[in-house]
């Protein structure tokens, strides 16, 4: 991550927890979708089923009251209109119980309750149904009543009651059903949730670290790198010269700011050194000038002491002596004031 800019750094934190959002969306979608399907079958199927059920039940029993409508019919056209009912009622169980093992196949209990029915209005009730659509007297009519009662009625108050728990235990199952879809909603839920909190909290944790190894650590770095520089210690080496991101362009900021500091140091010296050597040049030439001085006056003293030995012998050369000395030390005193050591 050093060559990526600062931007880019948000870029990617960013790009992190929008890949995480896309991830947590894309759970919630499925799992939502899951549960969409599941209730869509609860619905198709076993919703459906137990209302069918009672349905066919229900069929089952307007048969049965047909049937009773047929041994009190007196007439042919009661009879023909109780035997209408009875059939539309019969046909309608069949419909209804029919759509109830289409939507639970697996059911073997369904197509077993069907027989049973149909066995009951078809044979059990046969025979007095066929005796009770012809009878119009009063004979008649009492008869198929005895074998209506004897052969025919036992028969549906258990189918009832069968049919009737069959359709409580589909309810039951419908219910169950809804419940276990009601908690695995809430399980999802709970579990988005989460996973939104937890990467929250990731991202969280992975932005401070990352700030703190991107951007906090290496300007502290740079600050006491300053510190030194600003001290005079331009032996210290300036980290992240070679980043490609803001953080290295600050870098060699402070390197540009090195390495002036070293060559200001380096011109310093050297003037320092001009100077010393200037100021030792003088300090020799000073020497030098002033041994010529003790040199000239040592000079002068022995032509003063020769001349005045020669003195007391002859006094023409006492007059040479004075104006050769009167030259000499004109020439040396102009000599000394040119040096600056003349005593005056």
């Amino acid at each position: 991550m050093k060559n990526v800019s600062i931007i880019g750094k948000f870029f990617v934190l960013l790009a992190s927890f929008g890949v995480f959002g896309i991830a947590v969306a894309y759970y919630a979608g499925t799992q939502l979708q899951s549960v969409d399907e599941t209730y869509s079958e609860l619905i198709d199927t076993n919703a459906k089923a137990s209302l069918l059920m009672a349905k066919a039940n229900r069929a089952l029993q307007t048969a049965r009251a047909a049937v009773g409508d047929l041994m009190m019919s007196r007439s042919d056209a009661l009879n023909k209109s109780s035997a209408a009912e009875l059939a539309a009622a019969r046909a309608g169980f069949v419909d209804f119980i029919d759509k109830v093992i289409q939507a639970m196949p697996a059911d073997g209990d369904i197509p077993v309750l069907r027989a049973a029915a149909l066995e009951a209005v078809d044979k059990d009730c046969g025979a007095v149904i066929e005796f009770a659509a012809k009878a119009v007297t009063e004979a008649d009519v009492k008869v198929s009543q005895d074998r209506y009662l004897k052969e025919c009625q036992p028969k549906f108050p258990v189918l009832s009651k069968t049919f009737i728990e069959k359709a409580n235990a589909l309810s039951k199952a419908v219910d169950d059903r809804s419940v276990e879809v009601s908690d695995t909603t809430a399980s999802i839920v709970t579990n988005t949730w989460g996973m939104i909190l937890a990467g929250l909290a990731l991202v969280g944790v992975a932005g401070f670290f990352g700030v703190r190894a991107w951007l906090v650590k290496p300007i502290k770095e740079l600050e006491g790198t300053m510190v030194k520089l600003s001290a005079g210690d331009f032996a210290v080496e300036v980290m992240g010269i070679e980043r490609r991101d803001e953080i290295g362009a600050m870098s060699r900021s402070v390197q540009v700011f090195k390495d002036a500091g070293l060559e200001n140091r380096r011109m310093t010296a050297s003037a320092i050194e001009a100077e010393t050597a200037k100021l030792a040049l003088r300090d020799r030439q000073s020497a030098l000038d002033n041994s010529k001085a003790e040199d000239l006056k040592a000079f002068v003293l022995a032509v003063e002491q020769g001349f005045n030995a020669l003195a007391g012998e002859d006094e023409s050369l006492e007059i040479l002596r004075l104006g050769i000395v009167e030259r000499r030390l004109a020439v040396a005193q102009c000599q000394l004031r040119r040096l600056g050591l003349d005593g005056r």
